[in-house]
C-alpha cells in the first residue's frame, strides 16, 4: 500500500496510528464485507479524516454484464476478463 508509514511510496511521509493497522488486517481478512469496511475506514482517514492526499483525476467507468456472466470487479477499471465464467 503507497500509504503506510514505511512505504518507500510514500513521498509526502503521511502517517496515521490507526491507518496501517487497518491496512494490515484488511489485507488478511477472508470475508468480503469485513474486507471492504476495513479498507472503507483506512480510505476515510487517509482522504476525509487527514486529507492526506487529494486525488485530482479519478476515472468513472460505467460496466455492464449479461446476467449469466459472473465476472470480477476491480477497483481501478482494469478487468481481468479471462477470470470470468459464462454459463448457458
Amino acid at each position: 500500500d503507497v500509504y503506510r508509514s514505511d512505504s518507500i511510496y510514500n513521498y509526502g511521509h503521511w502517517t496515521h496510528p490507526e491507518y496501517d493497522p487497518l491496512v494490515d488486517e484488511a489485507r488478511v481478512e477472508t470475508d468480503p464485507d469485513k474486507r471492504l469496511e476495513l479498507y472503507t475506514q483506512a480510505e476515510i482517514l487517509l482522504n476525509v479524516d487527514d486529507a492526506g492526499t487529494m486525488s485530482l483525476y479519478y476515472p468513472v467507468v460505467a460496466q455492464l454484464t449479461q446476467p449469466n456472466v459472473e465476472r470480477t470487479h476491480s477497483i481501478n477499471g482494469a478487468q481481468a476478463f479471462w477470470d470470468w465464467d459464462v454459463t448457458e
